[in-house]
């Protein structure tokens, strides 16, 4: 194997880790990058690639751009988020090589990836705590911070332990390369000495300075992975740092460590700074042994072709996650030999069966014959209880996922509202499995939770809808094994899945700061975001015996009032910090959006401030109105047979496995979009197998990146695709003759190939795979002119465009006097403007925004920014200029200049 890496961490040792790891199973070959420093790039041509089993890139993705790369037929890339961060999505340019496979160390980084349709696994690395001395004590507070770069400075900690009693500070001096040092003054602040130091000899010397202190300040806004914080929480100490990544999927906010807003630093508070260390250590050691079960999987994931590679990660394959962990969706192993899936087939029997199945009330189970479960002080019994109607293609990934769970003190409980399809069937199946079920109509999800309460057995109580399932095999077990004997209610993590079968990690915040949060009115996203669902909630079942869901008032967020209900009441809430549930979109309050968010607004109205709430949920309220006005916007949940899950088919390679695990029909089509002018609309035309399946108007233009959804009529089911722009030099377009005939008096455009595409209806999911032709005078609202955007260089998405247009037109730096002397044609086009011009065309022709910026000089001098594709002078004013970047051949560092409007004729 050929492991290329940069070379600054050769003296950081910070991929050591990783290349100890590649040895074990490979002859590994490591080449350093130098040209960061002035040193000469890696010469690939002169290397003969097709030796080696695989190629590993280390941060170093633009080296994928290299034709040897792209010709390997096994190519690792491992991208950093701080080289990313300012686009993630960034690295949806390389689907053009579908190939290339994806390591992520940080969440956020793999969600970009799988949103752009690449093949990405995501881990997570944690050190073993052993191997870094604890031995903290905290009678006095003593703080390290070693600033790297300019992005976080000593004003920003300054403020941050305003009035926190620290006694001292350590400064360590020793900045990054091409950043000048320096150091805050000597004179006590806050009552805090400041001693610095400099460049230590060895890593011994700086660990045993580091011993000194005992709160921990993170020197960098964005990490890849985040070595030296890992080693501060193994090490006993209270990190503190950004609420940004890598840094904020690891901590917790006042859990395992303190995170702060860098935009808006305010001191915190650092009271418990010994126990938010000693949790973090514990993290630190719990993850670590998550790291090792996850290596085997890791491996695998190297050497599998492309085909498997593929099915590793759909989205939730973290060192959260065990290796031996068998997925739900795709295993039906019994734990007691059970049913499996032929078996549930049999029971469903035919539809027109079913209805003679379904009486007032039908109960079973393993307590009809005497058996009940009982738990131990130290193993308490557990119900876990699925509440479901009418969802029975779904009740089997739910079934499933419960009865793989390790931990053993489980109880079983299936609350039906009496379904009219084959659920009912499908428990039958089960019911040797299931300690209890009944099926009898209710009013609602939250009644059959209160029922469930009132026959639970088990001390603690989790719902789980039809359709959700748990993160791992041994979620519960972990949960248990951290929970201290006081807890009144314990919560975690969970995954969001959305109805293109991406995932997104959701943290839940410590509860005690969301309460805080309420009670002073200060809510954000992040706040709603942080509050746990109860799929990943063990409540005592006592509390709800006693106290309940408020189902007549709440009908889709009374699991909200009741965990301030209890809050109010002084129980006790205890975050675990584990990643306990998968939660689907699809269900009851994802159908009825606005009236959820309604009562959200309703119950924290009646715990923190009136006006501040209704200034919050207003404006969130009126555009999800708007949004859900959208038609086409409309999706059904269909996940089907858990083995022909129609979300893996948004995975590119031609012959999908599980097409091959359900005998599903593969068929070619293809698909294009005719914009109308008169009103705007766009016609769409689906064709599959010579076939016309669809072939109507969409009210609204479709946005052009990122993963969407079109509603095709009643009966017809939902397309979902991904865009993905055409290979340089790919050919003419097969369907661009067709598109051109379809609509003669529109001017030509460049088309955007679709690599896959999905229908999923009532019967069977099926791929598409086609190409889109977007056609039409303007582009988003006339954002754009009729040459469309440029096919490499183009942003991925709407948003982030006009991101960089605000952004470099209040920077200053740009002249369009200057820029117009050398792009006379574009004065009438693209809004009058140069600047957009320059942002899709000029940068990458290498032309300059003004005289002193060079963007040619830019692009040369630093490779990771001509890799990413990031626009030169937007890296520079959010990223370059602060790290110390040049900007022209001279080294003068350019300001702002404000007073350099589109009126201006010559650059002042």
């Amino acid at each position: 194997m050929l492991f290329i890496g940069h070379s600054y961490h050769q003296q950081t040792e910070s991929c050591r880790f990783f290349t100890d790891l590649l040895a074990r199973r490979y002859d590994l070959d490591c080449l350093y990058d130098a040209s960061w420093s002035g040193g000469r790039p890696l010469n690939l041509d002169a290397l003969d690639l097709g030796a080696y089993a695989a190629v590993v890139l280390w941060q170093q993705i633009y080296y994928a751009l290299h034709p040897a790369i792209q010709g390997h037929p096994n190519v690792i890339l491992v991208p950093m988020f701080d080289c990313h961060a300012a686009d993630p999505l960034g690295l949806g340019r390389l689907r053009q090589w579908p190939h290339f496979k994806f390591i992520n160390f940080c969440r956020l980084l793999h969600e970009a990836c799988v949103r752009c349709g690449l093949n990405s696994l995501s881990v997570q690395f944690f050190p073993n705590p052993d191997d870094f001395p604890c031995r903290r004590e905290f009678s006095r507070r003593v703080g390290f911070f070693w600033p790297r770069r300019g992005e976080l400075g000593w004003p920003i900690v300054e403020r941050l332990i305003a009035g926190g009693g620290f006694r001292e500070m350590l400064f360590h001096r020793a900045p990054d390369r091409g950043f000048r040092p320096s150091a805050p003054s000597r004179d006590l602040r806050h009552g805090c000495r400041v001693i610095v130091s400099d460049w230590f000899g060895t890593r011994q010397q700086l660990l045993a300075h580091l011993d000194r202190a005992n709160i921990y300040f993170v020197s960098r806004l964005h990490e890849g992975i985040g070595m030296a914080f890992l080693e501060a929480m193994a090490m006993g100490m209270c990190v503190v740092a950004p609420d940004t990544p890598t840094m904020n999927e690891y901590i917790v906010h006042r859990i395992n460590g303190l995170l702060y807003d860098p935009k808006r630093p305010e001191p915190l508070d650092f009271e418990g700074a010994a126990e938010l260390a000693a949790r973090a250590r514990e993290s630190i050691g719990a993850g670590y042994r998550d790291w090792l079960r996850t290596i085997p999987r890791l491996l695998d994931f190297l050497d599998a072709d492309f085909d498997r590679a593929a099915g590793f990660d759909q989205g939730r394959a973290t060192a959260m996650e065990p290796t031996g962990a068998s997925d739900p969706r795709l295993s039906f192993e019994s734990r007691d030999g059970a049913a499996d899936a032929s078996t549930v087939a049999a029971a469903a029997g035919e539809p027109n069966a079913w209805p003679a199945l379904i009486s007032s009330r039908s109960t079973g189970g393993l307590r009809s014959r005497g058996y009940r479960g009982t738990g131990s002080p130290t193993h308490p019994l557990i119900t876990v209880a699925i509440v479901t109607r009418n969802a029975g293609r779904n009740l089997d990934v739910t079934l499933q996922s419960v009865f793989s769970q390790t931990y053993n003190k489980l109880e079983l409980l299936v609350v039906d509202g009496a379904s009219e399809d084959d659920t009912l069937a499908r428990i039958r199946a089960h019911q040797d499995r299931i300690d209890y079920w009944v099926s009898e109509a209710d009013q609602g999800p939250y009644f059959a939770m209160n029922k469930a309460a009132r026959l639970a057995g088990g001390e603690w109580i989790l719902f789980l809808n039809a359709g959700d399932w748990f993160a791992s095999d041994d979620a519960l077990a972990r949960v248990v094994e951290t929970t201290p004997a006081e807890a009144d209610i314990i919560f975690g993590h969970h995954y969001y899945r959305h109805m293109d079968g991406t995932e997104v990690w959701h943290k839940a915040n410590s509860f005690d700061w969301s309460w805080r949060r309420l009670r002073e009115g200060r809510l954000n996203d992040g706040w709603v975001q942080g509050i746990p669902g109860h799929q990943a909630t063990l409540t005592r079942t006592r509390l709800l015996q006693g106290f309940g869901y408020n189902a007549v008032r709440y009908r889709y967020a009374a699991d909200h009032d009741f965990l301030f209900r209890m809050r109010a009441a002084g129980c006790r809430f205890h975050h675990a910090n584990r990643t306990i549930a998968v939660y689907c979109a699809g269900g009851l309050s994802w159908r009825n959006a606005v009236a959820c968010m309604e009562e959200q607004r309703d119950i924290a109205a009646q715990f923190g401030p009136g006006l501040a709430i209704e200034r919050f949920y207003q404006p969130r309220m009126k555009y999800l109105r708007k949004q859900l006005e959208k038609g086409q916007l409309h999706y059904s949940r269909h996940w089907s047979d858990p083995r022909s899950c129609f979300q893996g088919a948004i995975r590119g390679f031609d012959r999908p496995a599980w097409l091959r695990w359900s005998g599903l029909p593969y068929r070619e089509g293809r698909l294009f979009f005719v914009a109308g002018t008169s009103k705007g609309h766009v016609r769409l035309r689906v064709e599959c197998d010579g076939h016309v399946l669809v072939d109507r108007l969409v009210t609204e233009r479709p946005r052009l990146f990122g993963p969407k959804s079109v509603d095709l009529g009643s009966g017809s089911g939902v397309l979902n695709f991904l865009p993905v722009r055409p290979r340089v030099g790919s050919g003419a377009d097969p369907y661009a003759a067709q598109s051109r005939k379809a609509c003669r008096n529109e001017p030509a455009a460049p088309v955007i190939w679709v690599r896959n595409l999905t229908i999923a209806n009532a019967r069977s999911p099926f791929r598409l795979k086609s190409a889109i032709a977007l056609i039409g005078a303007r582009i988003e609202a006339g954002l754009m002119g009729c040459a469309g955007l440029p096919r490499r260089q183009a942003p991925l998405s709407i948003s982030f465009l006009v991101k960089v247009y605000l952004k470099l037109s209040l920077s200053g730096l740009f002249s369009p006097g200057y820029y117009r002397r050398y792009y006379p044609e574009i004065g009438g086009r693209i809004l009058g403007s140069g600047l957009l011009h320059y942002i899709l065309e000029g940068a990458y022709e290498r032309s300059n925004p003004n005289p002193w910026f060079d963007s040619g000089f830019y692009l040369d001098r630093n490779p990771d920014v001509a890799g990413s594709g990031i626009n030169p002078l937007y890296h520079y004013v959010t990223h370059g200029a602060a790290e110390g970047r040049q900007p022209n051949p001279s080294g003068l560092a350019l300001k702002g200049m404000a007073h350099c409007s589109c009126s201006d004729r010559t650059f002042k």
